[in-house]
């Protein structure tokens, strides 16, 4: 598989997956905010109604004791505004509440307002002028249970308020455990795409940088190792094939030159017995019979530096007499092809036995 093909399945795969997560969480995040939403607004206004009911029946007590006092056809009046408040309130709350017991309560409530009721208009009846005294006596129990009920059921709101709160503050702790499990997921796909990468990448780049500094530095025999069929795999296969060839052309260079070589220590001990070839630099091609190394140095000293100081085309047919060891004299003559190339020096040694064999010194 291609490395970019590798790479790409890899962080679809990371970016998928992090996007599956963190869309399924926003949603249910969504759904549990709208939730919530409702619970606690529910459970607020169901609150807020209660708190309005009981500051109602604070009126209608309040409505009675001002009629009780003779307060005259205004306290009748606001008795009756005080009643149908709190009655229109106490409905609200009977649709505002959502568990049993909070029904039982409103219920709960409206019998014991009943019965406060009609306990007061039995009490208007019966006595021409009643007291506070009598009053506190025959009703106001009732009112009393009317507004335990009502707080009760201010209560359970409360309560609910608070079980959403911690229900909030459960799905917190969940959601954040579920994002940590998502990081964790992510950063060990993240360190397995990063060692692929390494392993795919990296370590044959730098295997490809050793193979390189090795044949660079006369290892010829340093091949590439190639462990994937893909695109540094290729690259890896066309240097090793590169490499053989290289080798395989240096050792076929070799060998035309060693058959070259014979060929000219052939050529030479059949024309010219005991002679020698300089380079056009002085370095000995084929070094002439009699002479030592150091000798062969010096000798090519003088042809070099004077093929370099010479005009060109000056020096053909010209010779040169170098004076050697033990008195003898070099003779160096400057070979040059049918184009009137210069070729080399064609060196000959006075005084040596021309059964000499150059061929024997090489």
């Amino acid at each position: 598989m291609r490395i970019a093909t590798r790479l790409r399945l890899g962080y679809l795969a990371l970016v998928g997956l992090v996007l599956v997560v963190a869309g399924g969480t926003a949603l249910e995040l969504h759904r549990f905010g709208q939730r919530l939403e409702n619970e606690l607004g529910q459970a607020y206004r169901g609150a807020s109604t209660a708190l309005a009911v009981l500051d109602d029946l604070e009126r209608e007590h309040e409505a009675v004791e001002a009629a009780l006092l003779g307060s005259g056809q205004a306290s009748v009046e606001a008795l009756a505004d005080a009643r149908a408040a709190c009655d229109a309130r106490l409905a609200e709350l009977g649709s505002l509440a959502s568990a049993p017991d909070e029904h039982e309560a409103v219920d709960h409530a409206r019998r014991s307002l009943a019965e406060y009721r009609a306990e007061v208009d039995a009490l208007f009846a019966s006595v021409a002028r009643p007291s506070v005294i009598d009053y506190e006596r025959e009703a106001l129990g009732s009112w009393d249970q009317a507004r335990a009920a009502v707080r009760a059921l201010l209560e359970s709101k409360q309560r609910v308020m608070e079980r959403a709160a911690a229900a909030a503050r459960r799905d917190a702790w969940r959601r954040a455990a579920a994002l940590a499990l998502v990081v964790t997921a992510a950063l060990v796909l993240f360190t397995g795409l990063s060692r692929s990468l390494e392993r795919g990448v990296l370590e044959p780049l730098e295997d490809l940088r050793r193979t390189a500094e090795a044949v660079a530095a006369g290892d010829d025999h340093r091949r590439v190792i190639v462990a994937e069929d893909d695109e540094l795999g290729l690259v890896g296969r066309q240097l090793n094939r590169l490499l053989d060839r290289q080798r395989q052309l240096l050792a076929e260079s070799e060998a035309r030159r060693t058959a070259e070589r014979r060929l000219l220590l052939g050529l030479l001990e059949a024309l010219a017995p005991g002679a020698g070839l300089l380079r056009l630099d002085g370095a000995v091609a084929v070094p002439p019979a009699g002479l030592d190394d150091a000798s062969l140095v010096a000798l090519g000293r003088q042809p070099a530096e004077r093929f370099r100081d010479a005009e060109p085309g000056t020096l053909a047919g010209d010779e040169l007499r170098i004076p050697v060891q033990d008195s003898r004299v070099a003779r160096c003559r400057l070979l040059v092809t049918s184009e009137g190339a210069p070729a080399g020096w064609l060196v000959r040694v006075d005084g040596v036995d021309s059964a000499a064999s150059p061929g024997a010194s090489a």
